[in-house]
């Protein structure tokens, strides 16, 4: 295994867990709009090996409620669009492609975990965590609102690595820049 050793430790560093959470919320959803909170990433070591999303939101009516998470580079996935009918709140809900069961199938008031409505967070896997990441709700009803109490990101980060092929060849697919590369 060859890595790239970010923080020239002269260890490989293969899961380091980090949380973020954003620290502009309360804040209101308000009816037939869009509401953009955003929290900055830095000073965190590696690659994205695993994402969790951690939402709190209070909302008289989850199915008028689009929620999607976009990181620095722009990639956007949607972790929930339109689901619950008429129920209430998002209380303590994590987005974790591991678990069992997806947004969709569950029901308000969504406490536990739940897979993402339509796209996998492993999308993000392999990014630099570091900037600003945004949530944004998209509210479609005029009549409901409510209100983005928390959210928080939960990486797992590595450092980059590869196994060579029988040969010792390796190759990462980086941007020009000086590295530091050792092999364990």
């Amino acid at each position: 295994t060859v890595y790239l050793d970010a923080n020239n430790n002269n260890t490989f560093d293969a899961a380091t867990p980090v949380n973020v959470s954003s620290t502009n919320v309360p804040l209101v959803i308000s009816a037939g709009n869009f509401l953009n909170s955003s929290t900055l990433v830095s000073g965190v070591t590696g690659v994205i090996a695993d994402l969790d999303v951690s939402l709190d939101i209070t909302h008289t009516w989850d199915a008028d409620i689009a929620v999607s998470l976009i990181a620095p580079n722009g990639r956007r996935i949607e972790l929930v669009v339109y689901q619950g009918l008429d129920g209430d709140n998002f209380t303590n809900t994590r987005f974790d492609d591991e678990a069992t069961t997806n947004i969709d199938d569950g029901t308000p008031p969504y406490t536990g975990s739940y897979q993402p409505s339509i796209d996998l967070l492993s999308a993000f896997d392999g990014l630099d965590p570091n900037g600003t990441w945004r949530l944004e709700i998209l509210e479609e009803s005029v009549f409901d609102s409510g209100m983005l109490n928390s959210w928080t990101l939960h990486f797992t980060t590595s450092e980059r690595s590869q196994v060579t092929d029988a040969n010792g060849n390796y190759e990462f697919n980086v941007t020009p820049g000086n590295y530091i590369v050792r092999e364990v």
